[in-house]
């Protein structure tokens, strides 16, 4: 009111900020989104210090020759943008306040901590259930079923009628005077006395050993034969392993003359036997 002295003067007013918004929002899209950003969301400014900046750039040009300082002017056209709904819905412009981006964080904000309450509010419900039915199994004892039995009902059992000694007669009197024999009384759950019986201790059989060891050696080197069955050369390192009983045992060596004896072996024991063999004439051991 105080800057518009008629309607027409207010409404050309009016339409010069409607072109100065128009031609500072087209300059703000046009520069890189960063910039962007952070004129608008990072540092939250509101639009009216846009238009001071942009007013202000242009007064120290000389492109502006109006009365009014930037700083009134910027004022005044952010208040007519506020209340003017029209241009707000003809341009299609959105304030600071109203940026789709922050309006997307704030909701995204208020979901979370809704979530972490509800989260919160249900564990703790759920867990007061749980300590509530654990202090009621505590305090209720188990009941046991006692069941009453009543007692056998006992027949009382009359004694034999016991004459008189006016009805008696001198043979009845006679047995009752006359004293009786003690009988022994039985004990039908006695149980019979068991006797322990004593086993004589079983006479320890001791193992006879199955076989019997032969040893052999010789001054040179023979074929073994034992009842006729080579069992190696000597020298051998380790003994034969052979039945107790008789054995028909004979070396042969091509250079030598052949020994042929007869041993006995026993049970358990080592036999050791030693031979001298002899060479032939003509040969070289």
């Amino acid at each position: 009111k105080d800057v518009a002295k008629n309607k027409s003067e207010a409404r050309q007013l009016r339409i010069d900020c409607i072109n100065s918004v128009e031609q500072i929002h087209h300059s703000l899209v046009t520069s890189t989104a960063s910039a962007f950003l952070k004129e608008f969301v990072y540092e939250q400014k509101p639009i009216s210090d846009a238009i001071e900046r942009k007013i202000a750039d242009e007064s120290q040009r000389g492109r502006t020759d109006s009365t009014l300082s930037p700083r009134a002017r910027a004022r005044w056209m952010s208040f007519m943008l506020r209340d003017d709904k029209q241009f707000k819905t003809k341009t299609g412009r959105v304030t600071v306040t109203e940026y789709p981006a922050r309006k997307k964080h704030m909701r995204l904000l208020r979901r979370t901590v809704v979530f972490f309450s509800v989260s919160l509010c249900a564990s703790g419900v759920g867990f007061w259930f749980a300590r509530r039915e654990k202090t009621e199994g505590m305090s209720t004892p188990a009941t046991e079923n006692i069941q009453s039995t009543e007692p056998a009902q006992v027949q009382a059992i009359s004694p034999d009628p016991v004459p008189t000694t006016a009805d008696a007669t001198p043979a009845q009197l006679q047995n009752q005077v006359s004293p009786t024999a003690p009988v022994a009384l039985s004990t039908p759950n006695a149980r019979p006395s068991i006797v322990p019986t004593v086993q004589p201790p079983k006479p320890v059989e001791r193992k006879t050993a199955e076989f019997g060891f032969l040893q052999i050696s010789a001054n040179a080197w023979a074929d073994v034969y034992l009842n006729d069955k080579p069992m190696g050369r000597l020298p051998m390192a380790n003994a034969l392993k052979l039945k107790p009983g008789v054995h028909r045992l004979r070396l042969e060596n091509p250079m030598t003359y052949p020994v042929q004896i007869k041993i006995r072996i026993k049970a358990g024991a080592t036999l050791l036997q030693r031979f001298n063999l002899v060479p032939k004439a003509g040969s070289t051991d």
